[in-house]
């Protein structure tokens, strides 16, 4: 029952995955069986696991065939560590996607209606069911319904050369957010000055949701914004922030900023600042969006990271 909760809705093997080697297809299928996730995230791993036996085994002989099988790993030892990561991203995102959301909604609570003689053992089994039932929900999502995204040609055109952003449908999510948002962002700040559907709110409710929806706001903003282009010797850097010319040379540290600053910071989900000097020697520094959303988003962290070990 877990299992089939866990690859909705669609549990059957892509057929077009199908190699017809019967012999790497049905490795394939016994490897999909045992993988958890929608469609979407399982073929990840079946696209890896078809393309490294149609480069090393297809056409070869049985024996040439089980010794790539056993290079890239059996059936259920490579659907095991899919599991397990599944799983670790799932727990990952419930540690902080559910107490962040439980945390808000108390504090909207508290702003708008106080206590009220309120016991606060309420208070705290409301954060706790807040916490466990949002956190979970989220941790699904990411897990098993939302793939990480996979790169087009266009992404990597030339030899050391490729672009980094966000696939077109987070763009399309990231531009309805920007206009919902922000003319929720509008009725709030009429609110705050007495007109409009939201006048005879409470002005501190209406000042906190302005607050905090100008994070979604601006993330979404950001989305919309960000790109990078790496090269063999500069990365150019587009976002709110303007655009940035970098050379690898010059490139400082890649480090992860403290949760302050993760907090603050206009984007959607964890982010990595990327610190050089510009060519007046200079000190400049740029926060970039680190999640599975971000096509060549690992790729170009690494880039950087190689650059300052080698400088």
């Amino acid at each position: 029952m877990t299992s089939s909760l866990l690859r909705l809705p669609s549990p059957r093997f892509p057929a077009d995955l199908a190699t017809g080697d019967a012999r790497i297809d049905g490795y394939l299928v016994r490897l999909d069986a045992a993988l958890t996730g929608t469609a979407a995230v399982r073929r990840q791993t079946l696209l890896e696991a078809r393309d490294f036996l149609l480069e090393a085994g297809a056409g070869a002989s049985d024996t040439a065939l089980q010794a790539a099988i056993d290079a890239f790993g059996p059936a259920e030892q490579v659907a095991s560590e899919q599991r397990r990561e599944r799983r670790r991203l799932l727990i990952s995102t419930a540690w902080r996607a559910g107490p962040a959301f439980a945390a808000l909604m108390l504090a909207m609570t508290v702003i708008d209606k106080g206590l009220d003689g309120t016991h606060w053992g309420v208070h705290v089994g409301i954060f706790v069911f807040n916490a466990v039932f949002f956190g979970v929900c989220m941790g699904y999502f990411a897990a098993y319904v939302m793939p990480k995204s996979m790169p087009a040609a266009a992404d990597a055109s030339g030899p050391g050369r490729f672009v980094v952003r966000y696939p077109v449908g987070s763009r399309r999510i990231s531009a309805c957010l920007l206009v919902a948002m922000g003319a929720l962002e509008v009725l709030l700040a009429a609110g705050l000055l007495g007109k409009g559907p939201l006048g005879d709110s409470s002005p501190a409710l209406l000042f906190f949701l302005l607050t905090i929806n100008l994070k979604t706001v601006l993330a979404a903003a950001t989305n919309l914004k960000f790109g990078a282009v790496v090269e063999a010797a500069t990365v150019t850097f587009e976002g709110l922030g303007g655009t940035a010319v970098v050379r690898r040379d010059r490139i400082v540290s890649v480090e992860t900023p403290n949760r302050l600053v993760q907090l603050l910071w206009p984007g959607f989900g964890p982010a990595r600042r990327v610190t050089w000097r510009d060519d007046a020697g200079k000190l400049r520094r740029r926060l970039l969006p680190q999640n599975t959303d971000v096509i060549h988003g690992d790729r170009l962290i690494a880039w950087l990271e190689d650059a300052v070990d080698r400088g």
